[in-house]
């Protein structure tokens, strides 16, 4: 280092006394002679000081860093390298604020804080010079904008930057940025306080209306503040002094009736104000409807368009706009009754009287208060109404909410024509209803009695369905005979006149030439009116048969005509649970808790617990699921099991002790099928297990031909497929990759291997309650608290795409009572089911439902390998 004044000394020493040193500079050099920093050293008085009279110390501190001293005989200079506090405040000297606040901005989101007393470089502190600057160079609008952040929650200097803002008469600056700025970053209450100080300075009127643009912006500040603040009753008085149009909606939307007790001067003469403004405009309403009276409809239509404007406008025609209304719009006089309040209630109850309209009736009488009218209207008439009948029971039951008498009166009479549970719902805590108890029993007992009776029908209606449907299907596969008269009933000529000719069977069982066809439409008109015969089934009469006539006859059977029928047949999507009982097996087999005993106790839990609980949303929703049940649990929890099999829900194979079938020979997977197959036999009282799902979803080469062996109809293990049962494959190949060997070595595609007769009902883990929602600790992607709502919308949205886009699929869903037996869980399938339950076309069905539907509608690959004793 080196200390250079500027001054090189010189011979004559009188000379050097007589010429003034230059500023001192300060440059740090480096061994290799490189300049690595210079900068100029504020001296005072340096004109007078030599070489000699500065000392350069170096300090080399054991916390801070190292640093240097410069001592001349007035001054003490400590030199620092220069950090980001030096930038910032370089910045601010040369009034360049917006960078500075940058720079602060920039190193906070680093963590890095100026500290105490560093006033320079706090943001609050730059951010007051920044505004000041700003108001200095009349930018007001910029300065608005930046208050929020230079303010924050502090309401003196909110006050004072008001002040100075209304001084300027640059209020509408300040309003803007309240209207913009998001309320979460500045103190809404602060900002009150100071306006308020503000507005309490300024000339007051709290009864007229005020002019001042000072105050009236004012105002408007408060007014926009309270109601972000969620404080519309003190917004109100504001509103009311601006004059605002929406002040009364303001005061319905906000039940500010009370509130509005303290304001009826500003009310009346605001009122006053918009009735002097309508009378006006009535004046020139009130030519028009005399001109338009030789034309009703076109009175209509105008009154009508002014109500939409402002209802206030047709107030003095309220009756008549009833009557056009009624008379040439009646489905939007009930819009127009609940809209406006101008009419006379007697009047336009004896308009719709006139015209028996119930609906406007039932209303009408709610408003004069004759609920008992009203009431027998609507329970005597409401065969007439069922279009409204909604809307009437809504406005009845809204009308009671606060009336105990008229809510009895509701319970005792309506029966079961509403959910009980909408008019109970509607009853707030703390009223008291006189007789409230009986009515509620007789009005559950009416209801539920009308859910048997309906759920009776029900079975009498699918009774009968079933037994059309099978009479149906007999006669359309069941052939019928020709002989040489039989005629063609198009050209009354025989069908077999010519020899080896076209002739076109119908499942209708119309038999016809087929150059005696006309266009599609022409026969199907033919069809639905030709004598003799069935009519035909419904929809495009399509060909089911092209054949050469000739003895003895071919007919072909309904399964293969309706793969050629271009009918509109009802969709079906079969939706399901597999409950799998894992419970203590799962820590045994394949959880890795089987040293814990804690983790045993969750075993436990899922056995004794989780399995009642899942008993009960079953049967709440009616719904017959699959129990996979491994031996273990079985005897493990016999009561526990033998409530699912009294309660009707089909039991299927899982293993014994959850084992991973990968893991096993083929002995002990042969000793563990047959062990648990005649266990569950035995158990179900001799009906044995038609499906399987293997332990952990994991299978081995030689699980597909034992459960064959055995008899087994479908698996539930595999996931080739997530939306449609398929026949299973068996002995597919594959190469893995040896990273040792040649890469032609293992560049092969996969092979795929033998049909089967085996259904599969693909696994999916991604509707399987047990990855996402149970914590097990030997797992490292283990979660068990995830959101149940997650897992519900993921079940929701694959429910959904599938819904749109494929006409018919399956939907089973793989749950525990170790995850849905809690609490949390169960509310979430109780959501799921209710969801469901509102799409058409769906059925809750067991495993082998969906299996028999698919077997069912579709025949096995040719020389497929079938299950042991499967008749087709």
């Amino acid at each position: 280092m080196s200390l250079l004044t500027g001054n090189e000394a010189i011979a004559d020493r009188a000379e050097q006394a007589r010429k003034a040193a230059e500023r001192p500079e300060l440059r740090i050099v480096s061994r290799g002679g490189e300049e690595l920093a210079a900068d100029a050293l504020g001296i005072s008085g340096f004109e007078r000081w030599s070489c000699n009279d500065y000392v350069l110390i170096e300090v080399d501190a054991s916390v801070a860093e190292r640093y240097y001293v410069v001592l001349s005989p007035r001054d003490i200079v400590v030199v620092r390298p220069r950090d980001w506090r030096d930038h910032v405040a370089w910045l601010v000297e040369r009034q360049r604020y917006e960078e500075a606040l940058e720079e602060i901005e920039r190193q906070a989101a680093m963590g890095v804080t100026a500290g105490q007393g560093q006033d320079a470089v706090d943001a609050v502190h730059v951010g007051q010079r920044y505004i000041e600057h700003l108001v200095s160079q009349g930018d007001w609008v910029k300065a608005a904008r930046l208050c929020p952040k230079v303010c924050g929650q502090d309401p003196k200097r909110w006050e004072d930057w008001i002040f100075l803002f209304a001084q300027k008469h640059q209020l509408q600056a300040l309003l803007r940025m309240i209207k913009s700025w998001p309320k979460n970053i500045y103190d809404v209450p602060a900002v009150i306080v100071a306006v308020q100080a503000e507005l309490d300075r300024a000339p007051s009127s709290s009864s007229m209306k005020t002019t001042a643009p000072a105050t009236v912006l004012l105002m408007e500040c408060l007014a926009e503040l309270y109601t972000m603040n969620h404080q519309p009753g003190k917004a109100l008085p504001y509103f009311l002094r601006l004059r605002r149009p929406n002040v009364f909606d303001l005061i319905r939307e906000n039940n500010l009736f009370t509130a509005v007790q303290d304001q009826a001067l500003l009310l009346v003469e605001f009122d006053h104000e918009l009735m002097e403004k309508r009378r006006r405009d009535g004046e020139d309403i009130g030519r028009v409807v005399q001109q338009l009276q030789g034309r009703p409809d076109y009175l209509y239509l105008y009154l009508d368009a002014l109500f939409h404007k402002d209802p206030h406008l047709t107030s003095d025609f309220a009756d008549m706009q009833v009557k056009l209304c009624a008379e040439h719009a009646p489905d939007r006089l009930m819009n127009f009754l609940r809209s406006s309040n101008y009419y006379s209630l007697e009047e336009a109850y004896n308009v719709c009287n006139e015209r028996d309209m119930v609906p406007e009736m039932v209303f009408l009488l709610g408003r004069m208060g004759n609920n008992k009218q009203a009431l027998t209207l609507i329970i005597e008439r409401l065969g007439d109404v069922n279009r409204h009948d909604d809307d009437l029971w809504e406005d009845l039951l809204k009308y009671s909410e606060t009336r105990p008498l008229f809510i009895r009166g509701l319970l005792e009479n309506v029966g079961a024509e509403i959910n009980p549970i909408r008019l109970i719902r509607r009853i707030k805590n703390g009223l008291e209803i006189p007789g409230l108890r009986g009515a509620l029993i007789k009005i559950l007992h009416d209801f539920n009695l009308q859910v048997s009776l309906l759920e009776g029908c029900q079975t009498i209606l699918d009774g009968d369905c079933a037994e059309l449907a099978q009479t149906l299907y007999r006669n359309q596969t069941n052939g019928f005979f020709l002989n040489p008269q039989t005629h063609c009933p198009i050209c009354s000529q025989s069908l077999q006149q010519r020899p080896h000719s076209l002739t076109l069977l119908y499942l209708c069982r119309h038999v016809v030439h087929a150059s005696c066809v006309a266009p599609d439409e022409a026969l199907h008109e033919w069809i639905n009116h030709s004598a003799g015969g069935t009519q035909g089934v419904g929809g495009t009469i399509a060909l089911a048969a092209m054949e050469d006539i000739g003895p003895p006859a071919y007919w072909l059977s309904v399964s293969t005509a309706q793969s050629v029928l271009n009918i509109d047949m009802p969709r079906k999507i079969l939706i399901g649970f597999g409950a799998d009982v894992d419970a203590v097996s799962g820590w045994l087999g394949s959880y890795g808790g089987e040293d814990s005993v804690s983790d045993i106790s969750r075993g436990i839990y899922a056995g004794e617990v989780g399995t009642p609980r899942l008993l009960k949303l079953f049967k709440k929703y009616n719904i017959k699921a699959t129990w996979f049940i491994p031996g273990h649990s079985l005897e493990t929890f016999p009561e526990e099991m033998a409530a699912v099999r009294d309660a009707g829900h089909e039991i299927g194979l899982h293993g014994y002790s959850h084992e991973n079938p990968r893991s096993m020979t083929l002995e002990q997977q042969k000793d563990i099928l047959d062990y648990t197959y005649d266990l569950l036999t035995k158990f179900n009282n001799g009906v044995p297990p038609r499906g399987s799902v293997a332990p952990w979803w994991e299978t081995s080469a030689e699980g597909t031909l034992l459960l064959l062996d055995k008899g087994i109809e479908y698996d539930h293990s595999h996931m080739a497929h997530d939306s449609q049962a398929y026949y299973l494959r068996d002995e597919d190949t594959w190469t893995k990759i040896n990273y040792t060997a040649q890469a032609n070595t293992w560049m092969r595609p996969l092979q795929r291997g033998k049909p089967t007769g085996l259904v599969e009902l693909p696994g999916n883990w991604y509707l399987d309650d047990l990855p996402p929602m149970m914590f097990i600790k030997s797992s490292p992607n283990s979660h068990g608290w995830v959101n149940t709502r997650d897992v519900e919308q993921i079940w929701k949205d694959t429910f959904t795409y599938l819904y749109r886009e494929e006409e018919n699929f399956i939907f089973p869903i793989t749950i525990h009572p170790d995850v849905s037996g809690r609490p949390h869980v169960l509310l979430m399938l109780e959501h799921f089911i209710e969801w469901v339950n509102t799409h058409e076309d769906v059925h809750w069905v067991c495993m082998y439902d969906m299996a028999k539907e698919f077997r069912d509608n579709n025949a096995p690959p040719a020389g497929a390998h079938m299950p042991r004793g499967l008749k087709l």
